[in-house]
């Protein structure tokens, strides 16, 4: 029979809450949960990981000792297997909810199976509570616990026979509930595995975040990574400080179970590198190895996605990517620096619209350099060069258009228009953008419009991509203007970008671009490439168009028209930039 408290050793336990607020102590001593290697109830005692986390809810509560104008912790979790944050912060919400009156907890997990081990754990916690700390409960008819006193008579003063007991809840639901926690103020919130969740994330998270009052509460997300994906904009943003989350990654050598006895075996230089760069034992080596071939099927991308040695190669190595994601990352993170010293050039085109006759003054096309305008220029204009437009067209209201301009001589990512507008707006920017490119020819898709082909021929650019259809009336052979995406030519355009991407990165000039090639990857239920959900590809579209159209435009400089010189800017400072040396 289980041992019942002294009146002293009760309020020691009090002590440990309400004023030295040292979790971890009432953890070790008040809290069991069932070991996940032996399966028996044992005490948690918090390991190195999971005090991390209670050091910054520690670290929370002494800064602001007054809970009323006490503001919000959010904390953003990034982790590898095995570290029991779930856990440990089911201990916290728990703990904080049995001394708390009126209060809610709510925890949102991926699956109904996450969600059922976690209401389990939370039934342990209360089970094997001294009964002397144990607020009274009702049935939680699902999953949760609802520390009410289930005898309770509203209808009679309160009184010791007659308490309602804390009326404080404990919440579990799943990702796929999107009203989850909607009719609540939740006062602690856990996010678990937030980067598995289903549907258009952000548009939940948004929702549920309205129930978390400004002060005296606790937000926690935590995940392992799963590719570039809503978690990985809310860890980004909390390294960058664009949001209060405070980001704490955990590696999977901190697990104090990720080691083996050595057997001698002879490190790799991959191994050599790990080893020195995170001071590894050989023993974390000998359990790395075993991992990779046991739990990952050999597969060290796998490893690396369940059990990544740093932010970088968590998301990096996760979900699945239609380019090469390192390789892409590689060259963001240079044109960064790049763009430090030398910045491309934010513009906009200008130029003189005659309506009467629909058509543009070719003399007035210029560009301006704007902060806020649609075009990235990354190479000048230069003259005899050819060059090709991809563009690709908005399907919503919410989605962007797209013109890439690529120098075919050398494929060298010239210039980028990206913005929202009308179809023959966007025809008269693409217009203006290939008659400043030298006449480029221009490659527009035609799935769901076609009024942008039909109204460059209107304004008198002819110099579009031309593919082959058949009559179905004479069955003879036509061409028509602009690019036809199909479920033959879609999977050849990005196969060919994926060449260019794997075999000449450096041709890729654009951040955005490339911000959207980590978010381009297959479908999990077709296999299909396609932007991750809340994000976009139509960058990427544009310019897997522009390489394979460019077949159609001659790739040799006309050396005559050199002569000529290079066309004039509207610029103060035209002379330097034409000077400028963007990419040696």
């Amino acid at each position: 029979m289980k041992r019942k408290l002294t009146p002293e050793e009760f309020q020691a336990a009090m002590l440990v809450l309400n004023e030295r607020k040292n979790y971890r102590e009432f953890f070790s001593k008040y809290l069991k949960i069932r070991d996940r290697e032996t399966s028996e109830i044992i005490p948690f005692v918090p390991n190195k990981s999971q005090q991390k986390l209670l050091n910054i809810v520690e670290g929370w509560e002494k800064k602001y000792p007054d809970d009323k104008t006490r503001p919000t912790l959010y904390v953003i979790i990034l982790k590898a297997r095995r570290q029991g944050f779930s856990t440990c912060t089911e201990a916290l919400f728990f703990t904080r909810l049995i001394r708390e009156k009126h209060k809610t907890g709510m925890i949102i997990s991926f699956d109904d199976d996450s969600a059922t081990n976690i209401s389990d754990m939370s039934n342990i916690f209360y089970q094997y509570l001294p009964q002397e700390l144990k607020p009274e409960r009702r049935p939680a008819h699902g999953k949760g616990l609802f520390l009410e006193n289930n005898k309770f008579d509203s209808r009679i003063p309160i009184s010791d026979t007659n308490n309602p007991g804390l009326q404080s809840k404990f919440l579990i639901d799943t990702a796929r509930n999107m009203n989850a926690g909607s009719s609540y103020n939740i006062h602690y919130l856990h996010l678990s595995e937030l980067a598995k969740y289903p549907g258009d994330v952000k548009v939940m998270m948004t929702s549920i975040l309205q129930a978390v009052p400004s002060f005296n509460s606790i937000v926690i997300v935590e995940s392992t990574a799963l590719g570039f994906n809503y978690f990985k904009d809310l860890w980004d943003d909390s390294i960058s400080g664009k949001n209060d989350y405070i980001p704490l990654f955990i590696p999977w050598f901190e697990d104090e179970g990720s080691h083996m006895p050595y057997d001698g075996f002879v490190l790799t230089e991959e191994e050599e590198k790990i080893k020195a760069l995170y001071n590894l034992s050989n023993a974390q080596l000998q359990w790395r190895r075993w991992a990779i071939k046991n739990k990952c099927g050999g597969d060290i991308g796998q490893y690396r996605q369940e059990y990544p040695a740093s932010p970088e190669e968590a998301f990096l190595s996760t979900g699945k990517p239609v380019f090469d994601n390192e390789s892409v990352n590689n060259r963001l993170q240079n044109l960064k620096k790049i763009y430090e010293t030398i910045p491309y050039i934010q513009c906009r085109l200008k130029y003189t619209y005659d309506a009467s006759v629909r058509k543009i003054k070719d003399d007035t096309i210029k560009l301006i350099p704007d902060k806020a305008g649609n075009v990235r220029l990354y190479e000048m204009p230069k003259h005899g060069y050819p060059y090709v437009i991809g563009g690709d067209i908005a399907e919503g209201g919410a989605d962007y258009s797209s013109g890439q301009c690529i120098n075919n001589v050398n494929g060298l990512q010239a210039a980028v228009w990206h913005g929202q507008c009308d179809t023959d707006t966007y025809a008269r920017e693409m217009y203006a953008l290939g008659k400043l490119y030298n006449d480029a020819l221009i490659g527009i898709e035609t799935n769901f419009d076609t009024h942008p082909v039909k109204e460059l021929e209107g304004l008198g650019y002819w110099h579009q991509y031309k593919r082959e259809i058949i009559d179905s009336t004479t069955n003879e052979k036509q061409d028509k203007h602009g690019f036809r995406t199909t479920t033959i030519t879609r999977p050849v355009i990005i196969d060919d970008l994926k060449a260019v991407v794997r075999e000449s990165i450096e041709l890729v000039n654009d951040i955005p671009t490339l911000h959207e090639m980590l978010t381009f990857v297959r479908n999990p239920l077709t296999n299909k490439p396609e932007a991750q959900s809340g994000k976009h590809d139509d960058l990427i579209l544009a310019l897997a168009i522009a390489y394979h159209v460019r077949g159609q435009m001659w790739t040799t400089i006309d050396e005559d028209s050199l002569q000529d010189g290079n066309r004039e800017y509207d610029d103060e400072d035209s002379e330097n930039q034409k000077s400028k040396s963007w990419f040696n």
